[in-house]
């Protein structure tokens, strides 16, 4: 795999990461789609039965089960899609197998969090 796997990606989660400190809150969430998460994401793409390559000519991650396969920008990315393979469980292809259209959440999503404690607070 090259060294520069997922840079675009990179440089926009540390851009995003970056913008979040510049508004005073912490940097970084308990837990980050980031380039240190890959080899947890294939290891349980793997514990889960998927078999995973990476495409260097698309620049694509990709993995098979049962015939059924999948493409993302990374592992991680990989993960959450099968993921809804994993919660639908189609029995047979017809095209858009994977849409929930309602509720509509999308449109609605809220742009600040919820109150809460973060687990990074509670430490002692």
């Amino acid at each position: 795999m090259p060294t520069n796997f997922n840079a675009r990606s990179i440089r926009v989660l540390r851009t995003r990461i970056d913008r979040i400190s510049l508004f005073g809150k912490r940097a970084v969430p308990a837990l980050s789609a980031y380039s240190n998460t890959e080899n947890t994401s294939l290891v349980l793409l793997q514990r889960e039965g998927y078999r995973c390559w990476y495409n260097p000519e698309t620049e694509l991650c990709c993995c098979e089960r049962d015939g059924w396969d999948f493409a993302a920008n990374s592992f991680t990315e990989l993960l959450g899609v099968t993921k809804i393979y994993d919660s639908h469980q189609p029995t047979e292809y017809k095209e858009y197998w994977w849409k929930i259209d309602e509720p509509r959440l999308f449109e609605d999503v809220p742009q600040t969090p919820p109150d809460f404690n973060p687990v990074w607070r509670r430490q002692a």
